[in-house]
């Protein structure tokens, strides 16, 4: 983890700056500066597009009840790729694309889930649940498949399911 790391904050930079030297030796500077910014407007413009149309998306999963995990994830991708995106630089502008472009997001988000789902799997990620009912909360977790006893709890506030007897009308 290191390694990456260093390689993102310290090596992409590097070649960031080079490549944008070499450009600017093709066509000129200020073509290059008009480029880079070029990108990095019609980037966050097109960033804030697709967020939005998650976002609607989301509301909408959720008006229905529907857990919106996917549309999370996408919502994740398309910040990441607009923050690449306004980063000057034209790795980072392509990379930028490639997060918030519909067609190659959904390569990623399949990626992102095959790999989510081998963490919990593996025991790297614990995923816990919680839902609350009328008469108290249920707890649900798992950690991987060493994890031997899966178990279920609900939480019963006695006071409260007293009170509810007791102002209950008496046969």
């Amino acid at each position: 983890m290191f390694f990456l790391l260093l390689l993102l904050f310290i090596g992409l930079p590097i070649v960031e700056v080079t490549l944008l030297f070499k450009i600017t030796e093709s066509i000129g500077g200020w073509n290059t500066i008009g480029i880079v910014l070029l990108t990095g407007f019609l980037g966050a413009h097109y960033a804030k597009q697709e967020g939005n149309r998650v976002w609607t998306r989301v509301r909408k999963d959720l008006r229905f009840g529907v857990l919106p995990a996917d549309s999370l994830l996408d919502g994740l991708l398309i910040f990441v790729g607009g923050f690449l995106l306004i980063t000057p630089g034209f790795i980072t502008d392509f990379l930028g694309l490639s997060f918030v472009f519909g067609p190659t997001r959904r390569g990623m988000l399949r990626w992102a889930k095959r790999l989510l789902e081998k963490a919990v799997r593996s025991g790297k990620i614990r995923v816990q649940t919680y839902s609350s009912t009328p008469y108290g909360t249920s707890y649900h977790s798992y950690q991987g498949p060493e994890e031997r006893e899966v178990f279920e709890a609900q939480i019963i506030d006695l006071q409260q399911k007293k009170e509810e007897r007791d102002a209950q009308p008496k046969p």
